[in-house]
């Protein structure tokens, strides 16, 4: 990277590239290696500052995860994004009209899903209804995710139910 906001970019940008290194691990059938991230200029502006200090303060106290995320299955590598990546634009699209009555129907899409990518669409659906404001929805769909995803989101959800 040539510049990189550590506190605002670095998260999604570790998250992003180490899923395409997974795709590509997958689709040619080798075994994903370490990642490395480089960036001349990694930094954090001011405004940013506090919050950054306090999660670091924060992470101090937490315990290494006992698991790890699943690997991502090596069949259909590309069929299976394309399926995900059209059920993102669904649910983005409708955020708004999000509710009780019918996130179950967003929610049947995604455990159709199966497995891995199950679990990212239910993520996506979750994201979804913290969007629209129903986040009593996206808690009750937490309690079907399945592990370590759900220890993650039940002991990290303060950044992602935060409204504010």
């Amino acid at each position: 990277m040539r510049s990189n906001n550590a506190w605002t970019l670095f998260p999604y940008n570790v998250f992003e590239f180490s899923l395409i290194a997974e795709m590509v691990a997958a689709e040619v059938g080798v075994r994903i290696g370490s990642y490395h991230h480089f960036a001349n200029s990694m930094h954090i502006y001011k405004n940013d500052f506090l919050l950054a200090q306090h999660a670091i303060e924060a992470g101090r106290s937490l315990e290494a995860p006992a698991q790890s995320f699943p690997e991502m299955p090596t069949t259909h590598v590309r069929k299976n994004l394309a399926r995900l990546l059209q059920y993102e634009i669904k649910v983005r699209s409708n955020f708004s009209s999000l509710n009780g009555n019918n996130y179950k129907s967003y929610l049947r899409e995604a455990e159709d899903f199966g497995g891995y990518w199950g679990e990212f669409a239910k993520l996506l659906l979750i994201h979804g209804l913290r969007k629209a404001n129903k986040l009593d929805y996206g808690l009750r769909i937490v309690s079907g995710v399945k592990e370590p995803i759900k220890g993650y989101l039940q002991e990290y959800r303060g950044p992602l139910f935060d409204m504010h």
